[in-house]
């Protein structure tokens, strides 16, 4: 009976920690968010069920809405206002950022070229080096 209350008071924890996390962001840093990865998840001009459901739960963990027609939502949306608000995430967002979009890559289990050059596009103009690209990922491994 005693671990019921501790799950409760453990849910309750994680369920602050990611209302502080998804404050962090304002609400254009976290459209960008979403842009960028539908945007990655196109570069095939594929949409898988798997990245569908990889961007749901983005969003959700974000607290974003998306709409009924995520292609409608995201196509005029201005790639310069993106990387914009890309840009002025601090470094634990950025390292974030990172880990999700790695995330998105692997949701449909094939690594392209061109996913891989949309995602590499914006880290850099975020101002994540190679260098520093290479070290969040290698924690990331050593992790798991």
């Amino acid at each position: 009976m005693f671990s019921f209350f501790k799950k409760r008071s453990n849910n309750e924890t994680i369920k602050n920690h990611l209302n502080d996390f998804q404050g962090s962001f304002t609400d254009e840093q976290k459209k960008a968010i979403m842009v960028s990865l539908y945007v990655i998840a196109n570069s095939d001009e594929e949409f898988h069920d798997s990245e569908v459901e990889f961007l749901q739960h983005t969003a959700d963990l974000l607290g974003y809405q998306i709409s009924s027609d995520i292609k409608q939502e995201f196509s005029g949306i201005n790639r310069g206002k993106v990387f914009e608000q890309l840009r002025e995430f601090s470094d634990e967002q950025k390292e974030w950022y990172l880990v999700t979009v790695t995330g998105m890559i692997h949701a449909d289990g094939k690594v392209l070229e061109n996913e891989l050059d949309d995602a590499l596009r914006y880290l850099l103009a975020m101002g994540i080096s190679k260098e520093r690209m290479i070290k969040i990922i290698g924690k990331l491994n050593a992790m798991s």
